[in-house]
């Protein structure tokens, strides 16, 4: 047991080695003498390439690029139409959020809310616009009370009483958009409704109104 152990330790290692090597072929990095770098031959200097690579790159996960392109697509769009600065002002307040920048997220996404309103009044994108909305403010109301020398990470997924938002203006406001999709969805089981509740029962544990709300 202990050789096949050992055995199938070093095949693990040996196709992490062969899969970094592959990124930074795949990735075009190269390392201070030229040579493209693999992890065979990079310790610290080449992860930290590999992370401003991806820092610098367009990924819709890791990259930081894509609000400078967002950005762009509202002060000059492709396409002069409502539809079209909807999608850029919804997936710039996405990469806002993403990157911790959340007072912004929410402006955002409020008026791209206020826009698919007026374009489709309850229809499918004005929800959804809603419900980014929503989280939106819920992510707010984590940073203003937790990120903090005494926040605890717990504090994300508050079900301790004890751990309630003391500034609940945010988690307040998530509570009330949540609560107005719920109403507008007929369809208790469908899969917006069902994440929409378990949204709404997080909120309500951040204002300290759970299980009564």
């Amino acid at each position: 047991m202990r050789s096949s152990g050992r055995r199938l330790g070093a095949a693990v290692m040996l196709a992490i080695l062969v899969a970094g090597a592959i990124a930074g072929a795949a990735l075009g990095i190269r390392g201070s003498d030229g040579e493209p770098v693999t992890r065979a031959s990079a310790p610290q200097d080449d992860l930290a390439a590999y992370a401003r690579t991806l820092r610098e790159s367009g990924d819709p996960y890791f990259g930081a690029r894509q609000p400078d392109y967002l950005t762009a697509q509202l002060e000059d769009p492709t396409y002069s139409t409502d539809t079209w600065r909807l999608t850029i002002l919804r997936q710039l307040g996405f990469h806002r959020l993403r990157l911790g920048d959340v007072d912004e997220a929410v402006r955002l996404l409020a008026e791209a809310a206020e826009l698919a309103e007026r374009i489709e009044t309850h229809g499918r994108d004005h929800q959804a616009t809603l419900e980014e909305l929503a989280v939106a403010h819920m992510k707010r109301g984590e940073i203003r009370n937790c990120v903090s020398p005494t926040g605890r990470l717990v504090c994300a997924l508050p079900l301790d009483p004890n751990l309630r938002h003391s500034d609940a203006d945010s988690v307040k406001t998530a509570i009330e958009i949540l609560r107005g999709l719920l109403e507008l969805d007929a369809d208790d089981a469908s899969g917006d409704a069902v994440r929409r509740r378990w949204l709404l029962n997080v909120a309500h544990m951040a204002a300290g109104s759970y299980p009564d709300g």
